[in-house]
């Protein structure tokens, strides 16, 4: 509609394929010239001109036509909506039909296929399903009762139903121009006695269930069969109040963090997390086929809408839902329920697909303790991404990410996707209208890559590169405003506290860096002006409804378990550090001056661990010149030289062995030592439980453990919540032993 307003631009076409257009941003970019394009100033400006001419005001948005009798012809002064798209040439959302994407994407042909094919990494490029066999399943006869009560609303009925505890007709509801001055406040939340909301907390979080038992039903907008579907899912798990809890934090769309997941109730809180997906992705889409209904109706009978704004169902595109996980084992299962739950009288489509790539690997991890195992069962594969598209009587795997309502991947497999390093591509399209963002496990994410996570959050909600064949008249206000990141809800899992999670949810969209006169006004900014929408206090990168920190005390840490088990000196020093970018040179000096050249270098089978691979590329840079021969084994290391490195240190040949604890999160094997030092404190506590029995004489063992107070959060998992605090107030150079 923008482009329409004014003349093409002129480039120059190639004999085959789409145009070429300029990029507004420098250099040139190979995109189709789309008449739904936000990027041209010019554009922009015609709009604003168009709609002043047709309101009569200026910067007014033009309220919605009163349809008249199609036999009476219209006056000249009183255009209509649809009559202006008419003469323009640009066609409206298609009918009812569920091969038709909510964004009304046209059906796309071999030689688009071949073109994603091309874009996707060497590892994904045989993800999408052949075309031989997608045609086959879109061929196939769908069983089953085409009158489906979940599937046939009629238009006199609401397009969802509202429950006492249902916040899904909220989901728009205008963002605050101003925030409160309070920070977060401590409110106790059933079990979770240490929750943290910001800014506070409301009726609707003083009204959570306080029962034992976890029984969702009509007041969360649950569908009966939906609600029959979660009782068989969870027949065998005992959910209780966390659960319970957890599930109404969810629903309130504020953004949840989760400290709690474990190997005990992993999958229980997924199913959880699952539940609130289908619930939401099952609620958005009756909605958008109530609107199309309702519209089609409208037009065809010639009564006006009841309300415009009530048909703005929809982003950019049509991905409401990006789910983040670690293996392709916890997307096998996070997919199977999610699936499960929305089944009900639909079809199941490609789902022995998922079990064929998605399940291989052995379900027993020997010789590992419950955490790893839980962990690492199924296939450890971490670069994957598919999605999942719902229509009116199945619900299929393996679709085209553009034709999606939620997407599995893996933060290394969307990061090879939208390659984020290279600023906006049209793969970040597919990710502008996310409204909710689910991370599972971020704990193991952190022991991959963790900018691999960020940059996935930085791609997210990102102004669309081209809209395609949206329909502007149902998108939603703010993804015309540009704030649709303030209304994605993200929702962290993990296990244990970290500043890394809380940074997920103060990620925003990249910014675009103009390489023009910093002068030049963006054509997105004079858009909103043009229409009276510029929102300059609201917060972009962060949720408008809130944050809720969910986690429990932590009375004792796992250092008591140690000391129980025979290991009687367990020492942590302080280390002075002003600011967190400093943190590594200061224990990089503390571990020269305080331990290797305090007597630390003449101690025999040592094993020092360290928190990354940058870490010890720094200690082998300082110990270059030393005369002692030291060992650096880290996950980059084969095998061979593995097993070299490892015989020599149990001879004793080599005095010290240097290595990651990434390395014995993904290998949790480590040689029998004699003392150990730890750079930093461990992450996980499981770990530092299983590498102390792996002292040869516990009772005459050296452990430990430099720590600033930067690293409250890990010593709270080691050494207990008050003492961590104490811990973390004292002065440089401070020793604290446990015995």
């Amino acid at each position: 509609l923008l482009s329409a307003m004014g003349k093409p631009k002129k480039g120059k076409a190639r004999k085959s394929g789409p145009k070429l257009a300029p990029s507004r941003w420098g250099g040139s970019r190979k995109k189709k010239v789309s008449p739904l394009d936000l990027r041209d100033l010019k554009d922009a400006k015609a709009l604003a001109k168009t709609l002043t001419s047709m309101e009569g005001g200026e910067g007014a948005v033009p309220a919605a036509p009163e349809v008249q009798d199609p036999a009476q012809p219209l006056p000249d002064e009183q255009p209509t909506y649809d009559g202006l798209l008419t003469s323009l040439g640009v066609e409206g959302q298609a009918d009812d039909d569920d091969s038709v994407s909510q964004s009304s994407v046209v059906a796309p042909s071999d030689t688009d296929e071949e073109g994603d094919a091309q874009a996707l990494p060497n590892d994904l490029k045989a993800e999408p399903l052949a075309r031989e066999e997608i045609d086959k399943d879109d061929s196939a006869t769908d069983s089953g009762d085409d009158s489906d009560a979940d599937d046939s609303e009629l238009l006199t009925q609401a397009p969802v139903s509202q429950g006492r505890l249902d916040r899904f007709g909220m989901f728009d509801e205008p963002a605050p121009t101003s925030h409160s001055d309070g920070g977060p406040t401590r409110w106790p939340i059933g079990p979770f006695t240490r929750a943290v909301v910001e800014p506070e907390a409301d009726d609707y979080l003083t009204s959570c269930p306080s029962s034992k038992s976890f029984t969702p039903g009509a007041e969360y907008g649950l569908h009966p069969m939906m609600e029959e579907k979660w009782q068989t899912l969870s027949r065998d798990d005992d959910m209780g109040a966390d659960e319970s809890v957890l599930f109404h934090c969810m629903s309130s769309y504020r953004d949840v963090l989760f400290y709690e997941q474990s190997h005990i109730n992993g999958d229980k809180v997924r199913k959880v997390a699952m539940l609130h997906l289908a619930n939401h992705v099952r609620k958005a889409h009756n909605r958008w086929r109530w609107n199309m209904d309702a519209i089609t109706v409208a037009l065809s009978s010639g009564t006006p809408l009841p309300d415009e704004e009530s048909v703005r169902d929809q982003g950019p595109a049509r991905t409401r839902v990006l789910v983040l996980c670690a293996f392709r084992s916890i997307a096998f299962n996070l997919a199977s329920w999610f699936t499960s739950l929305l089944s009900q009288k639909k079809t199941v489509r490609r789902l022995d697909l998922l079990t064929e790539r998605y399940l291989p690997g052995d379900d027993s991890v020997p010789n590992t303790f419950p955490e790893h195992a839980h962990l690492f069962s199924g296939s450890s594969n971490d670069r994957f991404v598919f999605g999942a598209a719902v229509s009116r009587r199945s619900v299929t795997l393996f679709t085209r990410l553009a034709e999606s309502d939620i997407i599995f991947a893996s933060p290394l497999g969307l990061r090879g996707l939208v390659k984020a390093d290279h600023g906006y591509t049209e793969h970040t399209d597919l990710l502008s209208s996310v409204e909710i963002m689910y991370v599972d496990r971020a704990d193991a994410l952190k022991m991959q890559n963790w900018e691999h996570v960020l940059e996935s959050c930085r791609a997210t909600n990102c102004p669309p590169v081209n809209l395609g064949q949206c329909d502007i008249r149902r998108l939603r206000r703010p993804a015309a405003d540009g704030l649709l990141r303030a209304y994605r809800q993200t929702i962290v899992f993990a296990d244990g506290k970290s500043p890394d999670f809380l940074a997920i949810l103060n990620e925003g969209p990249r910014t675009r860096k103009q390489k023009r006169n910093a002068s030049v006004v963006d054509g997105e900014d004079e858009l909103r002006v043009a229409l009276g929408r510029k929102h300059s206090d609201v917060i972009r990168n962060r949720n408008h409804r809130g944050t809720i920190r969910l986690s429990k005390p932590c009375s004792s840490g796992v250092v008591s378990t140690v000391t129980a088990s025979g290991v009687s000196k367990q020492a942590f020093l302080s280390v002075q550090c002003t600011t967190l970018v400093d943190t590594t040179t200061r224990h990089l000096k503390a571990f020269e001056e305080r331990f290797w050249n305090a007597g630390g270098s003449s101690l025999e089978g040592l094993v020092i661990i360290v928190p990354s691979y940058l870490e010890l590329i720094s200690i082998r840079k300082l110990l270059r010149n030393d005369k002692r021969h030291v060992a650096f084994i880290y996950e980059y290391t084969n095998q061979v030289d593995l097993r070299r490195l490892r015989r020599e240190f149990n001879k004793r040949s080599c005095s010290a062995l240097i290595t990651t604890e990434r390395y014995f999160w993904y290998r949790p094997s480590l040689p029998r030592f004699e003392h150990i030092f730890f750079f930093k404190p461990l992450e996980t506590p499981a770990l530092y439980v299983q590498i102390m029995r792996r002292a040869i004489n516990p009772s005459c063992a050296t452990v430990l453990t430099l720590f600033s107070r930067f690293d409250v959060f890990a010593l709270e998992r080691l050494c207990g919540e008050s003492m961590a605090k104490k811990m973390a107030k004292s002065e440089g150079n401070k020793l604290f032993a446990f015995c």
